[in-house]
């Protein structure tokens, strides 16, 4: 069980299983850094109001991956970061409410010769 960590700004998770409900334990979050690990459970049940910067790194996450939807809650988001998303061919639905600024893709897509392959 993780206890309301309620003036964290910043978190970096990497290769982390988050099992439970994390609906209200980071409402002052702002940076959101996650690399994800394909055999983990991720649990969406965030809500991250204040939630400005959100940089995921994961080779498996394409456009039909089910974390997309934690995008419809995340008004203030205004850098979405992607990273090493191999298999990421095309962006996303973005919700016509976001405000988004920044869009970094780094190393994402597939070529013939392999991930990261330019």
């Amino acid at each position: 069980m993780m206890v309301a960590l309620k003036n964290l700004r910043f978190l970096r998770l990497e290769w982390v299983e988050l099992v439970g409900d994390f609906q209200y334990i980071f409402p002052k979050l702002r940076w959101l850094s996650w690399v994800l690990d394909y055999h983990k459970q991720m649990n969406l049940n965030f809500s991250l109001p204040n939630l400005e910067t959100l940089e995921i790194s994961s080779y498996f996450i394409t456009v039909g991956w089910d974390g997309w939807g934690m995008l419809q809650g995340l008004k203030n988001l205004k850098d979405l970061i992607l990273y090493g998303c191999c298999y990421l061919k095309t962006t996303p639905y973005f919700p016509d409410h976001m405000t988004m600024e920044r869009l970094l893709l780094k190393k994402c897509g597939y070529s013939l010769f392999g991930c990261w392959e330019y």
